[in-house]
């Protein structure tokens, strides 16, 4: 049996299948000298390897919102900057704002600098198509309204708006993904240490790429069937994960 999940260092430019994306100026200043760790490995909903090293590739019927989905993840990568020595606040602060800035840009801002996107990916409605058409494509205008909007449905959705309760919840989860990692790793060489901790040491260190897929292998159960870094935090964050889909997914919205 593996130790651990396999992961395989790739250009994000290469995680991105569609033309409009890959020739898209915008995206390229995402995704130009930019590298990712990823798997193609199972891994457990909602585990978000991205910040660990092992971003999951996925594939969707829709390759446009495929597209959308690493875009995301890109972004993630490319703000995310690693501070071993942050406070706790600190870091799920910056975790939190690098949700929101990757949101923004797969949600709001690739609609404004890709023409024709928004006919490719959804059938019904989302909360950006609310400013679409108001104003020039990708004004700057526009987008600081889009971010300031954002900001306020964070905070204070209005109350018969469900899009912008999806936006608030999905704040909710963020900060609930960010008590749970404060919990020890739980076995290895790094049980006694809060998950965040061992990530941001072993991301901000010198020899990451060297050491990383045996880092990996030191964050993941030795004992059972499942081989995932970092399972405990895997296991208290699905229910949290399922429990939003049910509440607040987009399948409701195609009724």
């Amino acid at each position: 049996m593996l130790e651990t999940i396999t992961v395989l260092k790739v250009s994000a430019l290469d995680l991105l299948v569609t033309e409009e994306f890959r020739t898209s100026a915008w995206v390229k200043t995402i995704t130009d000298g930019l590298s990712m760790w990823v798997t193609d490995d199972p891994m457990p909903p909602g585990h978000f390897g991205t910040y660990f090293g092992a971003l999951t590739r996925r594939t969707y019927p829709n390759r446009w919102v495929q597209d959308l989905y690493h875009l995301h993840e890109c972004v993630h990568t490319r703000v995310t900057r690693f501070q071993p020595t942050a406070t706790w606040t600190e870091w799920s602060r910056k975790m939190i704002q690098a949700e929101f800035e990757a949101s923004i840009a797969s949600e709001c801002t690739a609609y404004l600098q890709i023409p024709g996107l928004r006919e490719k990916t959804f059938p019904h409605e989302i909360w950006v198509d609310r400013f679409l058409g108001k104003k020039d494509l990708a004004a700057e205008p526009l987008l600081q309204h889009i971010r300031d909007e954002r900001v306020r449905a964070l905070n204070a959705p209005r109350f018969d708006d469900f899009l912008e309760h999806q936006i608030w919840n999905y704040c909710r989860q963020n900060i609930i993904w960010c008590r749970i990692w404060t919990q020890n790793v739980g076995y290895g060489p790094h049980a006694q240490l809060p998950a965040f901790r061992a990530v941001e040491a072993h991301m901000a260190a010198s020899d990451r790429d060297a050491s990383h897929e045996q880092w990996l292998a030191s964050v993941t159960p030795t004992e059972g069937y499942v081989r995932v870094p970092f399972l405990h935090q895997a296991d208290a964050f699905a229910p949290v994960y399922k429990r939003s889909g049910e509440d607040f997914g987009n399948s409701v919205l195609a009724r």
